[in-house]
């Protein structure tokens, strides 16, 4: 999974995976984080949980 964070503040905010049909996961590092101007990059390995 790939999730490009920008620190921008939006009411009470958007729960991501409040509605994910294929829980439960788990997410793994992150592996990679790449800063950019004003944004992170970050990269999740995602497994089923035990």
């Amino acid at each position: 999974m790939h999730v490009d964070l920008v620190p921008v503040l939006l009411g009470a905010g958007v729960p991501l995976f409040a509605d994910l049909k294929i829980a439960p996961l788990q997410l793994d590092g992150p592996f990679s984080v790449v800063e950019g101007d004003g944004v992170t990059h970050l990269a999740y390995r995602v497994r089923r949980a035990s």
